[in-house]
Order: C-alpha cells, then structure tokens, then sequence
C-alpha cells in the first residue's frame, strides 16, 4: 500500500468520524473525546461543540468564546441566564415574579448573600425557566464577575448595547 493511500484513507476516517460526531449531544461528545487523541481533536472542534450546544434548545446562535473547554460539558438549562438591566424600585423578588423563578435562584447565580447585593450592581442575571425562550436566540457566553461563572446570556430585544455590562 502506498503513503498515498494511507493518507487518503485516514482523511476519509476523519470524514466520517466528524459526521457521526456531529450528530452527538454533548455529553456523548465529551464521552467521545475520552477514546483517543484523533476523537478527542475532533469532539474538541469548536464548530462540533457549538452545534452540540445549539442542537437541544434550537438557538440560533451562540457568540463569545468561553475560557475553558469544559463550558461544552454541559448545556443544560442551569447554564442559561436572562440579562436584567437594574432600574430603580427593582428588587430581587420583583424580578422573580417578573421572570416566574425562584428568589434563592437568582440569589445564588449572581453570588448574592442578601437582597442588598442588588444595589451596586448594573445589571442582575436571571435564570431561565422557560426553554422556550432559548428558541431562536443568540446567547453570548460571558464570564460575569459578580457570578463568578461562565454563563450563555440573552439579552432582551434592544438591550444589548445598552447593557453590555459585564459585572
């Protein structure tokens, strides 16, 4: 057999292999990329994690970059946030009605200890509750200081400029 071949037939392989992985959730990409250094370059592709992030809550888009790989791990609901601009008269359980969540919810994705933690911030983030929000959304993966975490953010219509406050 020639080199010539060899090499064709392992750019075929890896072919193949990208289309299967991209078929994967993400938890079987992570799973997959524990087989061997070739699987675990290709379940690493940002573009197969991306689409494996996408895939269950049809969002359109997601923009950032995280700051560790691990981010992919996991894309459950948890890992999502409303982006709530504070203006005056908002409280914590105000905004939990708002978005029909738990107050201890909000409390613990923003590292809050009381509700006075809302007034030297400028922004709170919000956690999900409705999947269906995350349907034809872009979400933009920040790390927020206050949180402490690498969160996938959205941003209500025309607030994105306003309020791309990080913190």
């Amino acid at each position: 057999m020639s080199p010539m071949n060899t090499t064709f037939s392992s750019l075929i392989f890896e072919d193949i292999l990208r289309f299967i992985f991209e078929k994967l959730s993400i938890v079987d990409l992570a799973r997959a990329a524990c087989v061997c250094r070739l699987w675990n370059s290709l379940a690493s592709d940002r573009e197969i994690q991306t689409a494996a992030f996408k895939a269950p809550w049809k969002l359109k888009d997601v923009l950032g970059t995280p700051s560790s790989g691990s981010f992919w791990r996991d894309n459950s609901l948890g890992k999502f946030a409303v982006s709530h601009r504070l203006v005056r008269f908002d409280t914590v359980a105000r905004l939990a009605v708002k978005y029909s969540v738990q107050v201890r919810d909000i409390k613990r994705l923003n590292n809050m200890m009381s509700d006075h933690g809302i007034y030297s911030r400028s922004r709170l983030l919000v956690p999900i509750s409705n999947p269906d929000l995350l349907t034809n959304a872009t979400c933009h993966i920040e790390l927020d200081t206050f949180a402490k975490r690498e969160v996938a953010v959205l941003y209500p219509e025309g607030t994105l400029k306003s309020s791309r406050l990080i913190g």
